[in-house]
């Protein structure tokens, strides 16, 4: 990928300077967390980027006046802890902290968020109902402008080629008004909401509303309120139910919703009235929250007396299991319905020159074969799949790149004429040379297994792979504080580790099992997947179809532990079904199940500085995650296991490089090795145990919080003098922080 100039003023009036004179030919740049994801899937290509992030000065958070006055640079996480915040405006720092994650927030600006002008993001919403106005300044004019006057519709707003925002004022409603924020989600992929309500209300001491705004996010591009309905509700009691009910039938027709990968515009248009009808009764009952509200959730709002409360209640599918009555993938049957057999690579890495599936086609009751000829460009089937990098084919294209890769799918009567015209089909490869460590695959030398310049993102938008670093490298991690080098120069004690943890295959008791068919322009999937929505995903994007009309299906799973997420072998049952029109099931043997996915091989080398008294004081760690051929979910892997290594404890300089590493071996999912600080270097030095506080343990000690007995105050009955924290002989403090994986086998190299 080829990353646009960027540009870095150091101040506002330089930055404005810039801006009148490149326009639009550069685009701001504030955060990123959005713009980054459209620069990778290729929706947006910009010459050059114009950056904000070293204006200190939009940054500030004043609150005084009726006001809130917030930098446009100000972020999520920022917002979310300020205390001036918290207490002048609580509905808004409430809300902010159901924005994605930590990591997002930490990144996304506040101005950025509302400049962007996406109608699925939270604090817009949440701004518009509080009367919010934005402040755009350029060298020839300052403008202050409400949301309604600035955002105009999807990505399109008011500013201009000069101008910049630089602000947000945000009115302060009264003490005693009450509020609330819904962020209703669909468990898709992302955690934007597929709509949400915020109200806020002021009513008199006989609870008639005085005031009431209500903005709606996602029911039209821009947010909604309806002028109309709030001022149906002036003088009168939210107790009314007749009321209430007219309120948000009038945003229901007010609302033009579209269809995306959250809902669809019939599905939002129906939960309208739904979501604006609870903020509202919220606002009678004086909740005052902002909450997450999932499409799946239900909670009655009386518990019957004679209900499950206070007593036993048996497993809804105890009968079955304990019958071996319950409904497997593995056991479904249906009219019609044909075996998959997959014919594999025995090659590691080649040229796949010609396929013959002649013989196979002449095999008593094969009804059809796939192979790369059903993914000609003039097809309708997009041939790459991926949960983070589409760069996965259903079937080898051009090449294959490792032992056990499908090459041709056919499809038979019975399981068996499905195996035996597998076994006939016939491969004409042109070797290359193999990789399979991840050292020698990092080399500049090493046979490259992707050269495809572009490979379009897939759905998890909240990973930027980094690919730069070396051709095989198929993302890369980095976490930097403090200053290492000096660290360990100050160190009283360096240890040096190697660690490897070896690939693993999962073994759930169920193998890999898939069945589709077509229905009309439906597609529908019965699969023994662990990640039924992504899936869905991967499959509408496969065969360019709507969401709505691809159905994923989970019955009972028969175990998963991480090699089940994401698409497996859905793309192969599905393609293969829509080319022969009849249901197709694929089963994988357990020797299939095995050489085709594993759990990463990882190597990790750790440097680690200690004082005298058992302090960490650096840390430095290299992880090398073996990705395999494919990417699958390895780019957003490595980012959690890298985070991980440094420990649960106090270390003020840390250096951490974490990759993915692409090898002509089985692709890797889940689970992620994370190392176990079973190296801690404090603990098997018994000279760095001189000087240690009395009452406290090493470990204790470097634990990032201080351990607390929340079962009783400073001194538990009994326990005196041995102070707070204090545990049973044998127990081990942080271990919970470091996550277990025990069975990994993690081993420290001689």
């Amino acid at each position: 990928m080829n990353w646009p100039q960027v540009l870095l003023p150091e101040s506002l009036d330089e930055l404005l300077e810039l801006r009148e004179r490149h326009g639009n030919e550069m685009t701001l740049l504030a955060g990123g967390t959005a713009l980054m994801n459209r620069i990778r899937t290729g929706e947006d290509a910009p010459a050059g980027l114009l950056s904000m992030g070293r204006l200190s000065e939009l940054r500030e958070i004043e609150a005084g006046g009726g006001l809130l006055r917030l930098g446009a640079l100000v972020t999520h996480r920022r917002l979310e802890r300020s205390a001036a915040a918290r207490q002048a405006l609580p509905l808004l720092t409430s809300a902010v902290s159901l924005v994605a994650n930590r990591r997002v927030r930490n990144v996304g600006t506040l101005g950025g968020n509302v400049s962007d002008a996406d109608y699925g993001y939270d604090p817009p919403g949440v701004l518009h109902a509080l009367g919010a106005r934005v402040t755009l300044r350029s060298k020839r004019v300052t403008r202050t402008l409400t949301l309604d006057e600035f955002l105009l519709g999807y990505h399109r707003t008011t500013l201009a080629d000069d101008e910049v925002m630089t602000g947000i004022e945000v009115p302060l409603p009264a003490e005693n008004a009450d509020w609330v924020y819904l962020k209703h989600l669909t468990r898709s992929l992302e955690d934007r909401p597929a709509l949400s309500v915020c109200a806020v209300a002021q009513r008199d001491a006989d609870g008639r509303c005085l005031d009431l705004r209500v903005s709606v996010r996602a029911a039209r591009p821009v947010p909604l309120r309806v002028a109309a309905a709030e001022a149906m509700a002036r003088g009168n009691s939210l107790a009314d139910g007749a009321l209430v009910a007219e309120i948000a039938e009038a945003y229901a027709q007010a609302s033009d919703p579209i269809d995306d990968m959250r809902a669809s515009a019939a599905y939002r248009k129906r939960l309208v009235p739904v979501l604006v009808r609870r903020a509202l009764e919220d606002i009678e009952n004086g909740r005052r929250r902002a909450v997450k509200v999932w499409s799946v959730q239900h909670v009655p709002r009386k518990v019957d007396s004679g209900g499950v409360i206070g007593r036993p209640v048996p497993m809804v599918d105890a009968d079955a299991r304990v019958t071996g009555k319950i409904e497997y993938v593995l056991n479904m049957d249906v009219p019609g319905m044909c075996h998959a057999a997959v014919h594999r690579s025995e090659r590691p890495h080649a040229l796949i020159r010609s396929i013959d599936y002649s013989a196979a086609m002449r095999v008593a009751g094969v009804v059809g074969v796939l192979t790369r000829e059903d993914f000609a460009p003039h097809t309708d089937i997009n041939p790459y799949y991926g949960s983070v990098i589409r760069d996965q084919p259903v079937v080898a294209i051009d090449k294959v790149r490792y032992v056990g890769e499908p090459v041709a799918v056919v499809a038979a009567l019975t399981e068996r004429a499905a195996r035996e015209a597998a076994a006939l089909i016939t491969v004409e490869y042109e070797d290359l040379d193999p990789v399979y460590d991840v050292e020698e695959a990092l080399r500049e030398a090493a046979p490259l297994l992707h050269d495809r310049d572009e490979m379009p993102a897939g759905s998890f938008v909240t990973v930027i792979p980094v690919r730069s670093h070396g051709g095989n490298v198929c993302n890369r991690f980095a976490l930097r504080h403090g200053d290492v080098e000096r660290g360990l120069a100050e160190a009283d004690h360096v240890f040096q580790d190697a660690f490897t943890s070896p690939a693993v295959a999962h073994v759930p008791m169920e193998p890999h099992v898939a069945l589709a068919w077509t229905e009309g322009d439906r597609l529908l999937v019965w699969s023994s997947t662990q990640t039924p929505y992504a899936v869905q995903h991967e499959l509408a994007g496969l065969f360019d179809l709507p969401h709505a009309k691809v159905q994923v299906k989970v019955p009972s799973l028969g175990g998963g532990y991480g090699a089940k997420v994401y698409a497996k072998i859905e793309p192969i049952v599905a393609a293969l079904t829509r080319k022969i029109g009849r249901p197709v099931k694929l089963t994988l043997s357990r020797a299939e199940d095995m050489i085709c996915l594993t759990k990463h091989a990882v190597r990790i080398t750790l440097t680690t500085g200690v004082m005298a008294d058992g302090r960490l004081v650096a840390r430095r760690v290299r992880a090398l995650y073996n990705a395999g051929a494919y990417a699958d979910i390895s780019p957003r892997l490595i980012t959690n296991g890298g985070a991980a290594t440094p420990g649960p404890y106090r270390t003020p300089n840390v250096e951490v490089e974490s990759y993915a590493v692409y090898t002509n071996l089985p692709p890797a999912p889940q689970p992620e090795p994370v190392l176990l600080d079973r190296g801690d270097p404090g603990l098997r030095e018994p000279g760095l145990r001189r000087g240690r506080q009395p009452g406290r343990s090493l470990r204790q000690r470097r634990l990032r919080r201080p351990q607390h007995d929340r079962r009783a105050g400073r001194h538990a009955p009994g326990r005196a003098g041995r102070g707070r924290g204090h545990r049973p002989r044998g127990a081990r403090p942080g271990a919970a922080a470091a996550r277990a994986v025990a069975s990994d086998a993690v081993r420290r190299s001689p």
